[in-house]
């Protein structure tokens, strides 16, 4: 994977030839470069997360957080192959991380199926002497809709998930995104909603429900949640082109927009 060729290095204790290149900096430390990347992250900047996980683990490279954050972010960028590649990396190192070990499992699902996924998510959720974060149980509900057709587990692993973080706005954006990417709008509006209400300056939060509310046809409410994502970041081009798009939508076509939502 060419455009990823930095994320190599030399993984021996010490050596720092052969690291990650990333972005340059003042006087920074692992801990700022974790505060950095996770930062990104949020913000759904997976390349530039991605390059400050890569510049922690420079640092040092046995940080857990940073091996995790890598594999996440590859797979938000769709590169499910090197996800799978890194987090096997990151556990052999920490065979016994949830995280790690849940989005193994997301990379197994997306590229070898859904058996050999749930192994990974079983591990994950009975790692002994861990604790287990909401990350494993997001994971597990996205393997149960998409891999067994399975909603009410799904469900049940979603709600755990917001029992044991849903007091931070990432975990119901994350929970949501899941549910739009299945088609199960009015779900993930809820869920949606709810990260917007926790967090109202985040642009990547506010267009998610934006366009949640495209695909079920409710132009003003998607109008409305594209001009809060401006407004969190004036340079947020995702908002931007959405808005220009509902600008040339005639009322026809608004209506039209408006029955196929609600069919």
């Amino acid at each position: 994977m060419s455009r990823f060729r930095w994320l190599e290095m030399d993984e021996s204790e010490g050596n720092s030839q052969a690291r990650p290149r990333a972005p340059e900096g003042g006087n920074l430390d692992e801990s700022q470069c974790l505060a950095n990347a996770d930062q990104y992250l949020r913000k759904g900047g997976y390349e530039s997360a991605l390059q400050w996980y890569s510049r922690a683990l420079r640092f040092a490279i046995g940080l857990e957080e940073a091996w995790v954050g890598q594999v996440r972010c590859l797979l938000e960028l769709d590169e499910n192959v090197e996800a799978n590649i890194w987090a096997e990396r990151g556990l052999e190192r920490f065979p016994d991380s949830p995280d790690l070990l849940a989005a193994k499992a997301l990379a197994l699902s997306r590229t070898r199926g859904f058996a050999r996924a749930m192994e990974y998510s079983d591990a994950a959720l009975q790692v002994k002497g861990r604790a287990v974060g909401h990350y494993p149980w997001v994971v597990r509900g996205e393997l149960l809709l998409n891999g067994a057709g399975s909603r009410q587990g799904a469900d049940r692993c979603f709600a755990k998930a917001i029992e044991l973080g849903g007091s931070d706005w990432h975990t119901h954006y994350l929970i949501g995104m899941v549910l739009l990417r299945k088609g199960l709008c009015e779900e993930a509006r809820r869920r949606l909603a709810s990260a917007t209400n926790l967090e109202r300056s985040n642009a990547v939060a506010w267009c998610a429900l934006g366009d949640c509310h495209q695909r079920m046809g409710e132009l003003g409410a998607a109008t409305l949640a594209y001009k809060r994502a401006l407004e969190a970041d004036a340079h947020c081009k995702h908002a931007k082109a959405q808005l220009a798009e509902l600008d040339r939508v005639g009322p026809v076509r608004r209506v039209l927009r408006w029955l196929r939502g609600k069919g």
